[in-house]
């Protein structure tokens, strides 16, 4: 659509970085994150009511009412959106042949062991 005719709507958007992760809400007149990213009006995005986390830090969150993040920082994004339809998605799982579970498994492990080698795959 045209985006003057479009209303500004509050995206949930994750936001990585080499050195953090910086959750919040942005305003937008896009709807996927592609758009938000690639049409943005500025060279950076602002953010409100962020949490921003060091990447491998447990410690605890910063927290602000309102965060501007370069675009050029932005390794990846990821909307915070609530997956739809996870039960048929569990009911295919469980109704899927021997075979293809253990397909299904096996992809899971390499998957796991490849980028979380702390975490034991069951």
């Amino acid at each position: 659509m045209y985006p003057t005719f479009t209303e500004l709507s509050r995206v949930e958007l994750t936001l990585y970085t080499d050195a953090l992760i910086t959750r919040g809400w942005v305003r937008t007149r896009q709807h996927r994150v592609t758009d938000i990213l690639n049409h943005a009006e500025a060279p950076f995005l602002v953010l409100e009511d962020v949490t921003v986390d060091e990447i491998g830090d447990r410690g605890v969150p910063i927290r602000a009412d309102v965060a501007q993040i370069n675009l050029d920082a932005v390794l990846f994004a990821v909307a915070d959106v609530p997956i739809e339809r996870q039960r048929d998605l569990l009911a295919r799982f469980r109704f899927a042949s021997r075979d293809e579970r253990a397909w299904i498994r096996d992809v899971m492990r390499r998957h796991c062991a490849e980028h979380f080698p702390d975490v034991e795959a069951p």
